[in-house]
């Protein structure tokens, strides 16, 4: 019996270890992504050439809503209006169609007009 257990362990040493499969990985769930409060979004700097007039209306606005507001909150600026602009924009930006500025700016103005309406 000595020499069968012997030869047991010696078999046992020579041969490879039993592999395992590798577990599974977990089943992936796509959930979307909860809105984000504009504090938590994370900011990039883009320099875009404007026309004057455009400028000049921004900064009106912008002045404007700070003569309006009733005290003292967040720093208005006019990436804070152009920023405003966008995010009312954005639910129309997929549809938006042209090949010039022109064309964009048509397509923009109606999809608003009938998304805000």
């Amino acid at each position: 019996m000595k020499r069968d257990l012997a030869e047991l362990l010696r078999a046992a040493r020579d041969e490879p270890p039993p592999t395992l499969d590798p577990p599974a990985p977990p089943p992936t769930i796509h959930r979307p992504a909860p809105p984000v409060a504009a504090s938590a979004r994370t900011q990039t700097t883009a320099s875009i050439p404007i026309w004057a007039d455009q400028y000049d209306q921004l900064n009106l606005l912008r002045a404007r809503l700070v003569r309006e507001r009733s005290g003292p909150t967040e720093r208005l600026t006019i990436g804070t209006v152009i920023r405003a602009l966008l995010d009312i924009a954005g639910p129309v930006l997929d549809d938006v169609r042209g090949e010039s500025e022109d064309e964009i700016r048509a397509s923009l103005d109606a999809l608003l007009r009938t998304h805000l309406t």
